[in-house]
């Protein structure tokens, strides 16, 4: 176990694979790279999937006695321009 972490937080900390999503298929969730959400220790973390790449932060819990965690996350925004 890490240190300071707790044991249902450090059994989450990695990188995971989005296997399926809701409405999309698994060509749309790896439309960029391969889709994946990322646990780091002291609750931070990062998402992405189809063309979103964000930033996370969690905190570590149970549900029906298997880790999970509750997160929000923010994306970052660029302007982008049109070329012709």
């Amino acid at each position: 176990m890490t240190r300071g972490v707790r044991k249902s937080a450090a059994r989450l900390i990695g990188r995971w694979r989005i296997a399926e999503m809701r409405h999309r298929d698994r060509d749309a969730i790896d439309l960029v790279k391969a889709g994946f959400i990322e646990f780091a220790a002291g609750g931070t973390g990062q998402v992405g999937f189809i063309a979103v790449q964000a930033e996370l932060d969690y905190r570590p819990g149970e549900r029906d006695g298997m880790p999970g965690a509750e997160f929000t996350w923010a994306v970052s925004t660029t302007a982008i321009s049109h070329v012709e």
